[in-house]
């Protein structure tokens, strides 16, 4: 089995979350030489498995569909030259990326945008107002895809023929939020759509702060228009704060609960942007520094 096929098979696994996936590829990167597949047992030792669920596990392993599924949805491997380059200098990085769309897009000049899901109209008049100047600087735009700002950046970026990437907390073959009917599948023929999970996994509340911290690793800056003090654009900002990434925030009045978020994130590092000129100056100031 090639190392691509066995971290691919990994997902299969009950039990075997993203951390103790990671685990086994760090060994085997340690010991090069290691036949594949590795026996179960030590699949499930190394990937900090709790011994009373393996029989279970043992029993649940042989489906052939979902497999298929796998096989015939297009997808990358940290075995993969094609392995988005950002992507693997994050502390937990995923062993797979099913994907739609153009790769190469992961390997541009990336800023992520994220916000809240219920932006108030001073939000979304700053995302109006400044995404056309951000695609037109040939930056490639990261989100979520979620409703509210995610939803938006896609929408406004696509608007003005830019390139955009949406990380998504379900499987490639299912749609979330139904709102997103049109726009998923638009963002898959005209820029790309990356997932972690099995390509008809629904969404789980646990996806979506793993999905962040895939935002975060694949952009070289992320932009927070609006959060809020408990949010996962908050939690998107200060992962990529631990990445060494450029993190900007747009600044918002003090008692103002979707900018609680924002100003946290200017207290804790991160740069207060109030015009896109600040956002396109950052660029240029990261672009000469590569």
């Amino acid at each position: 089995m090639s190392m691509r096929l066995f971290l691919l098979w990994l997902l299969l696994i009950p039990g075997l979350g993203t951390r103790g996936r990671y685990h086994i590829w760090q060994y085997l990167m340690k010991h090069p030489d290691t036949p594949l597949p590795l026996p179960l047992a030590e699949i499930l030792q190394l990937g900090g498995v709790k011994r009373p669920q393996w029989d279970k596990i043992r029993t649940s392993l042989n489906d052939e569909s979902t497999w298929q599924q796998c096989l015939h949805t297009p997808f990358v491997t940290l075995a993969d030259a094609a392995y988005p380059t950002l992507l693997r200098q994050i502390d937990l990085p995923p062993v797979v990326l099913f994907f739609q769309g153009d790769l190469t897009l992961a390997n541009t000049y990336t800023i992520g945008i994220v916000g809240s899901r219920q932006p108030s109209l001073y939000g979304a008049q700053i995302l109006r107002d400044w995404i056309p100047g951000i695609a037109q600087a040939g930056l490639t735009t990261v989100s979520g895809l979620a409703a509210g700002v995610d939803g938006m950046v896609h929408a406004q970026t696509l608007l003005h023929h830019g390139k955009t990437i949406a990380v998504i907390g379900n499987g490639l073959q299912r749609i979330y939020p139904s709102s997103h009917q049109q726009l998923q599948p638009q963002v898959g023929q005209h820029g790309l759509i990356l997932s972690e999970y099995l390509p008809m996994d629904g969404p789980q509340r646990w996806h979506f702060p793993e999905r962040n911290r895939i935002i975060a690793g694949l952009s070289r800056q992320v932009l927070i228009i609006e959060a809020r003090e408990r949010s996962g654009s908050l939690i998107t900002g200060m992962l990529a704060l631990d990445e060494n990434r450029e993190v900007l925030a747009v600044p918002g009045r003090i008692n103002d609960e979707n900018s609680a978020g924002c100003n946290a994130l200017i207290v804790a590092g991160a740069q207060p942007v109030t015009s896109v000129a600040d956002v396109l100056t950052n660029y240029l100031n990261s672009y000469w520094l590569l």
